[in-house]
């Protein structure tokens, strides 16, 4: 059995992410989203760089679990924003 597919009904880049959310440069750990409105669902995507990985394990860099909750705070807001009905707020 194929792998299902959900096809994003909306995708952001960054600049129309930060007309959404408040954070700005390292902050923001979005480089586009894809809002899947039929599913209530977002799919956040980042391109990982140096500065994410600073301060932890010279020579073998991780990016580092607070950022990746972060990173998921940051596209539930869009997936609860994709489930609002439109009219509601």
């Amino acid at each position: 059995m194929g792998k299902k597919y959900i096809i994003p009904s909306v995708i952001l880049g960054r600049a129309e992410i930060e007309k959404i959310l408040p954070h700005r440069d390292s902050a923001l750990l979005l480089d586009q989203v894809e809002i899947h409105e039929g599913k209530n669902s977002a799919t956040g995507f980042l391109t990982v760089r140096d500065e994410h990985c600073l301060g932890h394990f010279p020579g073998n860099p991780i990016f580092r679990a607070v950022l990746r909750e972060e990173m998921m705070a940051q596209v539930l807001a869009f997936a609860a924003g994709a489930a609002i009905p439109e009219g509601y707020l």
